[in-house]
Parts: structure tokens; C-alpha cells; sequence
């Protein structure tokens, strides 16, 4: 049953027929009269001019269904559309024939019919106008997600991938290119290219050559087999190279010292005892913090650099690594410690062997083996990204000549597929060259 019918309402008229007229319009035949008296409709000035009036009390009978504009606003709001569009195709064949009233619209007077579907048609209008605004957005995502990659963007990255950098650092270098170039700037490959590698380049750090008073304390570390005490020989060959080029200068010739701490490698100690009787060098080894430290105490006031080997161990066995710091850490030395691996180490176990060899408080780092790889960037990504310098790089098999202080400009020029003529390696040389004394440590 309607809840409208249990109650009573009222309406006003000038008279009893102009108030069934307007129950009419209203509500059609759905209404029963339950009274009626007269009243004052209005006041006139100074109480002259009253108008006598009628109101009329009557109930809504249940077959009546209520078309009011709120009723339409509340029916469409609350996703009941279908109703409204009934009406306003009604309305609208109703303009151009005369058709019978639906079933559902019979009770609905024709006086308030063209108000009513105006009301629902301006209310389906908008909720047509809403749902196509949100599918725009939604389109909007999807085609923002989906929008082809510029040509170019797509060739740095394969360079990229083909020079092995990691995708976290491409990922990087794509983020820097559509921050700094328009679309009509992209169009111009090589000229992204060339900001590419100077990005890379400045990426690049290389660590800084400082004086220290005599004694210089150098000592390395790294994982078995990457080739340190080869490079402790070359590093000692060099200093002797470049005392015997500074003798006609009367420069004293430097007074050298070594010593390793690996006791647990076979012919570890014979090994660096070749390389050094090459050169009229011996070497001593130090088996606890308090041999280390006596020997660098015995020898500070007469030697100008003291190499340190010690023992390769894997950067999963955290635990030798930690006792190698403790002997370094006990000798109460200040020593430049430098960090040793090979190039071709891959990206994901540099970043194992950074970590885990922290403990010693590597000063800079040392790439050993450079001959033997072609593509430095899985390496320069990870430093990067570690925020670690490199200081020494050195190649081939010989001690005298294959190890150098390293620049950008060094890894640069090994960088496959960007077109570096001559004219932009030189360019690169001037802004990424060695900048350092030509003295090697």
C-alpha cells in the first residue's frame, strides 16, 4: 500500500472546484475528498479587501505513483534510469502522434508531463555526461601506460643493455632523458647520445690522490684469485720506473717494504718473494695484529711505502673477512686500504663483495684484469650506485706497465655503439682526462 494514502493533506482554492481541478492535475482519479470548509485566503490592507477561500481535505489513493521532479532527481541519482527514459519516450513519440499513456505514466496528468520530462531528460543527460568523462579518464591511464617509447629512447637503452649496465641504472638514465629533452629534442639520437655518456662519465669517481707523510701504508684486499699481489708488484714496479726516470734530478730513490698477512694460501709468501727479488725487495709476513704492527713500527722511519697483501677470501665468508679487520684494525695503522676485484666480476657479485668487505673501510677501489672484458658497465653502474671510487685499473700478464691511475675518459672511450668519432673523444678527454700528477701513488 502507498504510504501516501494513510494520510491526510490539504489544498487551497477560491473555490471547491478549483481545488478538485488542482487535485486532479495532480493526482488524476487516485484521490478521495474527506472535507472541505471555507476560509481567508489572503488579507487586504488595513484588513480591507479579504478574499473568502476554500481548502479541501483528501487523501491519495494507492494506485497513484508519484513523477515529481524530486522524485524523478531522487529516482535517477539512486541509478533507477530506466523509469525516467520510459517517460521521456513518451514524451517525446507523444509530440508528433497521439499514443495511449504506458500503464505506468495512466495516473500522470498531461499538464505536468512536458515539466516532467525535461527534468528527467536534463538528469539522463548528465548521467550519460558522467559516465563518459570517467571512461575518458580511464582511456587517458591506459593510453598514457601504453604510449609507444620514442625511437630513441629505445636505441640509448639497448646501448645500454649491450654495454651491460644494470637496469636499475638504465632505468635511471631513461628517467634523466625525459626530464631534459623535449619530444622535438629527441629527435636528434646522436646529440641525446653524446648528454648520455657525459652523464656516465660524471657518474664516474675517482678516488682522490692526497699526500701522506712517509710512510705510505698500502693495503689491499679483495676475493681469492683476483690478482692482488700481482698488483702490489706492479704498483711497486711502477714507483721504481718512475725513480729511476727522476735520478738524473738527483730525487732519493724511495725506500720500499712488504709484508703479506696470507698465512693460509700455498706459495702465497713465494709468489710475491719472486716478484720482489725482480726488483731487490724482500718480504715479510705477519701472522697476528701484534707482528703486523711490530714491523711497520720497525720500519716507519726508514721506508716511504709499506704494501700490505693479505688473504682472498669469498665475500660470503663474512667471518675471515671480519678477523682480516681486526689485524688490520689492532696493527693501529693508517693505511689506505683499496678494495680488489676483476672486471669481468658481474654486476649482482660486486655488489656482494662491496658490502661484505666494507668492514675494512676500503679507501677506494682497484679493477684488476682489464684486458680481459670489453664492457665496463655492469661495474660503473653498481660504483655508482654504491657511491664508491676507483682509483687504479691494470691489464695483462706483465708487472712493468700495466697498471695506471684511471679517469673516466678511460671507461668512456670503451663504450660500444655511441659513434665517438674523434672529434667527441677528444672532447670527452678534455672534460673526463686524468687530471693527477704523473706520479703513479
Amino acid at each position: 500500500m502507498n504510504d501516501m494514502s494513510s494520510k491526510v493533506y490539504h489544498v487551497e482554492g477560491k473555490n471547491l472546484e478549483e481545488c478538485k481541478s488542482k487535485l486532479t492535475d495532480k493526482y488524476g482519479s487516485n484521490w478521495v475528498q474527506c472535507g472541505w470548509n471555507r476560509i481567508i485566503l489572503k488579507k487586504g490592507i488595513l484588513g480591507f479587501g479579504q478574499k473568502e477561500g476554500v481548502r479541501l481535505s483528501y487523501q491519495v489513493t494507492s494506485g497513484f505513483q508519484d513523477f515529481s521532479k524530486a522524485a524523478v532527481e531522487t529516482s535517477v541519482h539512486s541509478g533507477r534510469i530506466s523509469q525516467a527514459a520510459a517517460l521521456i519516450d513518451y514524451h517525446n513519440q507523444k509530440q508528433n502522434s497521439s499514443i495511449p499513456k504506458p500503464g505506468a505514466f495512466s495516473n500522470i496528468p498531461d499538464g505536468t508531463f512536458t515539466a516532467l520530462a525535461q527534468n528527467a531528460n536534463i538528469a539522463q543527460k548528465l548521467d550519460q555526461i558522467t559516465k563518459l568523462i570517467g571512461e575518458g579518464f580511464s582511456n587517458m591511464t591506459v593510453n598514457t601506460e601504453n604510449a609507444p617509447e620514442h625511437q630513441t629512447i629505445t636505441h640509448i637503452k639497448e646501448l645500454l643493455s649491450d654495454n651491460d649496465f644494470t637496469k636499475k641504472y638504465i632505468s635511471d638514465i631513461v628517467e634523466r632523458i625525459k626530464k631534459t629533452f623535449t619530444v622535438e629534442e629527441l629527435s636528434d639520437e646522436d646529440a641525446v647520445c653524446r648528454q648520455v655518456v657525459y652523464w656516465i662519465g660524471e657518474d664516474i669517481n675517482i678516488g682522490s690522490d692526497y699526500y701522506v707523510k712517509p710512510p705510505k701504508v698500502v693495503v689491499l684486499c679483495g676475493p681469492t684469485g683476483v690478482g692482488k699481489t700481482t698488483t702490489i708488484a706492479k704498483l711497486v714496479a711502477a714507483i721504481k720506473l718512475q725513480a729511476k726516470k727522476e735520478e738524473a734530478r738527483q730525487h732519493p730513490v724511495p725506500e720500499i717494504r712488504i709484508i703479506t698477512t696470507d698465512i693460509t694460501r700455498v706459495g702465497a709468501k713465494e709468489q710475491m718473494e719472486h716478484w720482489a727479488s725482480v726488483m731487490n725487495l724482500t718480504v715479510e709476513k705477519a701472522e697476528d695484529p701484534d707482528e703486523l704492527a711490530r714491523f711497520i713500527k720497525s720500519n716507519k722511519d726508514s721506508a716511504d711505502y709499506i704494501f700490505i697483501d693479505t688473504a682472498g677470501y669469498s665475500p660470503k665468508d663474512v667471518k675471515n673477512i671480519a678477523n682480516m679487520a681486526a689485524i688490520l684494525k689492532g696493527s693501529d695503522i693508517g693505511s689506505q686500504v683499496f678494495l680488489t676485484f676483476t672486471a669481468g666480476t658481474k654486476a649482482r657479485d660486486l655488489e656482494e663483495i662491496l658490502r661484505n668487505y666494507e668492514v675494512l673501510n676500503y679507501k677506494s677501489v682497484i679493477i684488476t684484469k682489464c684486458d680481459e672484458t670489453s664492457s665496463f658497465g655492469g661495474i660503473l653502474s653498481v660504483l655508482a650506485d654504491k657511491r664508491k671510487s676507483v682509483s687504479y685499473v691494470t691489464y695483462g700478464q706483465d708487472v712493468f706497465g700495466t697498471i695506471e691511475r684511471t679517469s673516466p675518459a678511460r671507461f668512456l672511450r670503451t663504450l660500444a655503439g655511441f659513434s665517438l668519432d674523434d672529434e667527441f673523444i677528444s672532447k670527452i678527454e678534455e672534460k673526463f682526462g686524468r687530471k693527477n700528477s704523473d706520479t703513479l701513488i
